[in-house]
């Protein structure tokens, strides 16, 4: 089954405006480090600067089609774009399984995938994005953090095991 048309891609005028507030959120280090002290999404809804970004994307055209991706999932991407220092092609999945030692063990990677909450989907990538050095994939993580689901999660399996396969 296809995964719906994402929010967050390149070309579209959510993704657009939520790379340009990670790209503008490196030189604002005040909300920077607000967000990354907050340890649940219900934290940085309660952020100016989530406030503030939530606004700008509803002006370019996201609209409330489903609360709790809204008031749950779009939360907790944001906060973990907080995070994330360096963007890349390279997918998530993969950035955890290539490289010798891994930098999150098959155990540790299971532990994620079986985060039906996305709080402790939350908690789970806090922890992990120090591993691969603050890298991901801006557009994909909220991608992914917003859809997070059983396609989601099946095609992460996908990239951890067979990061040469992945983009």
């Amino acid at each position: 089954m296809a995964e719906k048309q994402s929010l967050f891609t390149a070309d579209s005028s959510t993704g657009k405006e939520l790379f340009r507030w990670w790209e503008d959120l490196r030189d604002d280090r005040a909300s920077r480090a607000v967000l990354k002290r907050c340890s649940t999404p219900l934290e940085v809804v309660m952020t100016a600067s989530y406030q503030r970004l939530y606004q700008r994307l509803v002006l370019v055209g996201l609209q409330r089609v489903n609360p709790d991706r809204d008031t749950d999932h779009l939360p907790a991407a944001i906060g973990l774009l907080a995070h994330v220092r360096t963007n890349t092609t390279t997918s998530l999945p993969t950035l955890f399984s290539n490289s010798d030692p891994l930098p999150l063990h098959p155990l540790r990677f299971r532990s994620l995938l079986e985060s039906s909450d996305v709080a402790d989907l939350y908690t789970g990538l806090r922890r992990a994005l120090p591993l691969i050095d603050h890298v991901a994939p801006v557009l994909d993580l909220a991608h992914d953090v917003y859809y997070w689901g059983d396609g989601v999660k099946r095609r992460w399996v996908y990239d951890y095991h067979w990061p040469s396969k992945a983009a």
